[in-house]
């Protein structure tokens, strides 16, 4: 992959044409590329009337082993919109196609991309903080100059591009670019404001590299630090996907609630901090914290109903697993009741209990906003969730109501420090990037 890349920037740097390839999202992380990813190219650049291009370059490459159209477009040299006509030639299999570009003389001059630039990327791995993001707009005709206009004014905006009348369904035109992480909430903010998300769409994706020195001084210009950046919407949809009721969240819960089970009655702390990973409930904390800072009432309801239901069914099984336990002489209430130095805080809710919860739920939030993943798994085991719950089903298949009481009080205290510790987070970083908002227009021309 270095060596192709080496090949691409060797080529395309030196000419005119423009170069641009996108690959797309691998099914695995970083070059780990597989048969989902694909890899597109298109050549145009400022040649004299329809002549060939004089630097012919391989146009679509793609082991999807599915017909793809090859492009080409010929420009004229002031604008590559003025007049252009775009003719695909069908590779084996492709259905002809041919379109002719509405005249776009009138066109804003900053709708015309630079001749010369050489762009590589690809959707950044799950974890990682991309320092920019990709916009794609489908944007009706009639509202392509205020959206073209809109983000030429944006400071951290780059590589603008639109394809006039490009989209199918919806019909309109195609508007896309590349924006810092940093501006990228206020832009799609601003183009909500339009009303394009129901006459058209906006679709965001994050890339991993990018080869420009434009997009290089988008991201010195933008305001802030891209890892401290949040985009709300992006947001909002990964805690609502991941406080959803479904059934594989109530089976980890479940099983993660069963593991702990036998980690408290062996007084195992690998066991424990097993059951401590496996555990989802953070989402929908997160989805709570979330819904009160944007004030997103159904989403809040969600993320408390996955909440409860998801404790409440695993616990009930729990306490049927102790019972079966039980009976085959595996669990016993001398067991639960003997000394446990390594499990016994589990029952035993203190002042520690709530501070610990307050810092994991900030570093849990920090982890979500930033996209930073890997701290998740550090939050999932330094609070005690998962092993209060089995402790208090054990307890209760045994009668022992001290343990359970304790057990549940513990549960409770945990799950209010991570929601005020997030929901606090969360404020103080909408309040920090609120300061930053009047910096993210670039002034007017004189």
């Amino acid at each position: 992959m270095g060596e192709f890349l080496d090949r691409v920037r060797e080529r395309v740097l030196d000419r005119p044409p423009v170069l641009r390839i996108h690959l797309g999202r691998a099914l695995g992380r970083g070059w780990g590329l597989s048969s989902a990813s694909w890899i597109r190219a298109a050549v145009s650049g400022p040649v004299p009337g329809p002549e060939p291009d004089p630097y012919p370059l391989p146009v679509a490459i793609a082991p999807h082993r599915r017909p793809v159209a090859s492009r080409r477009t010929v420009e004229a040299p002031s604008c590559p919109w003025a007049g252009a006509e775009t003719v695909a030639e069908p590779a084996p299999g492709a259905a002809a196609f041919h379109s002719r570009a509405r005249d776009t003389a009138s066109r804003p001059a900053s709708w015309c991309a630079p001749a010369s630039a050489a762009l590589i990327e690809h959707a950044a791995p799950h974890g990682y903080a991309a320092a920019m993001l990709h916009l794609r707009l489908i944007t009706p005709a009639d509202r392509t100059d205020e959206v073209v206009r809109m983000i030429d004014r944006t400071v951290g905006t780059t590589h603008l591009v639109v394809l006039p009348g490009a989209a199918r369904e919806p019909e309109g035109d195609v508007v896309m670019c590349d924006v810092a992480r940093e501006a990228g909430d206020e832009l799609i903010n601003r183009l909500r404001a339009l009303d394009l998300e129901s006459c058209g769409a906006i679709t965001a994706e994050s890339i991993d590299l990018s080869l420009s020195e434009r997009a290089d001084r988008a991201e010195r210009d933008a305001p802030g630090e891209a890892a401290d950046a949040v985009l709300w919407e992006q947001l909002e949809e990964a805690t609502h996907e991941e406080s959803t009721l479904s059934i594989t969240y109530v089976a980890f819960i479940t099983l993660a609630t069963m593991i702990a089970a036998c980690g408290v009655v062996l007084d195992n702390a690998i066991l424990i901090v097993g059951a401590m990973a496996v555990g989802p409930e953070f989402g929908p904390l997160a989805g709570i914290c979330t819904a009160i800072v944007q004030k997103a009432p159904r989403l809040a309801l969600r993320s408390l109903i996955a909440l409860l239901v998801g404790f409440a069914v695993a616990m009930a099984v729990t306490v049927g697993f102790s019972w079966i336990m039980g009976g085959f002489g595996l669990f016993s209430e001398g067991r639960l009741e003997g000394d446990r130095p390594n499990t016994g805080f589990v029952y035993a809710p203190d002042a520690f209990s709530f501070v610990v919860a307050i810092l994991a739920g900030i570093a849990g939030t920090l982890s979500l906003t930033s996209a930073k993943s890997g701290a998740l798994v550090g939050v999932a085991i330094s609070v005690t969730t998962v092993p209060a719950a089995a402790n208090a089903a054990v307890a209760l298949s045994f009668g022992d109501t001290k343990q359970t009481v304790g057990s549940t009080e513990q549960l409770l205290l945990n799950l209010a420090g991570i929601v005020v510790a997030g929901t606090l987070t969360l404020l103080a970083q909408k309040a920090l990037w609120a300061t930053q908002r009047s910096r993210l227009t670039k002034p007017e021309a004189s």
